[in-house]
């Protein structure tokens, strides 16, 4: 887990906001707010650590003190979860 949040802090931009974080023990799901949420997706998937990455539900759009924002919700997994998943079958 340790090492999918530090990719997380290192990838998403500085203006998105994770106000959830939950971890199953094989899939991660993230909740928040960016500047453009929509981006998110592929900038996730294009990683080679994070695989099925999906919008979990539909964005949001919405002013926050004159500024537009749009709220996330993510699922994905890690590589090396998926990985050992496939491999335990």
């Amino acid at each position: 887990p340790a090492a999918v949040l530090a990719r997380l802090g290192a990838l998403l931009p500085r203006d998105a906001f994770i106000q959830r974080l939950e971890w199953s023990g094989g899939e991660w799901r993230i909740d928040g707010s960016a500047n453009d949420a929509a981006a998110l997706v592929p900038l996730l998937d294009a990683d080679a650590r994070f695989v099925s990455v999906r919008a979990a539900a539909p964005s949001t759009r919405y002013l926050e003190n004159g500024r537009a924002r749009s709220s996330f919700s993510l699922v994905f997994q890690s590589a090396a979860t998926s990985a050992a998943a496939r491999g335990a079958q």
